[in-house]
């Protein structure tokens, strides 16, 4: 589906969202530290600001599910801020040209996703 008929058609947006987001864990064994969280972790933060719901999905590398979810962790446990979080997708763009978080564990994702927050 298309990025722009999601933000078009508010109910796919949102169904599309939840879908990518609602307890991964069970699908992935990518996400196994999460298992005894609550289903709806990533799907809350994913929800809990606008523009991250239309940054995030407006964008076609974060419709991949490991990609958007370990975003959406970092975003949440470094309490970054809209601009700190908008440079962040930035520097994640500009590092996929050149590389991939296709083989990467959770863990290795993360620490390169942090790795490119400026403070």
């Amino acid at each position: 589906m298309n990025s722009r008929h999601l933000q078009r058609n508010a109910i796919a947006g949102l169904w599309w969202g939840a879908n990518l987001t609602f307890s991964p864990w069970r699908e992935d064994k990518y996400f196994s530290d999460f298992k005894d969280k609550d289903d709806f972790y990533f799907t809350q933060i994913l929800f809990s600001n606008t523009d991250i719901y239309e940054s995030l999905l407006g964008r076609s590398n974060t419709h991949d599910i490991r990609l958007l979810c370990t975003v959406l962790d970092v975003i949440h446990e470094n309490k970054l801020k809209r601009d700190e979080w908008r440079n962040l997708q930035k520097r994640i763009s500009a590092l996929m040209v050149v590389s991939s978080f296709d083989f990467d564990s959770y863990k290795e994702s993360k620490n390169k996703i942090e790795s490119l927050i400026v403070t």
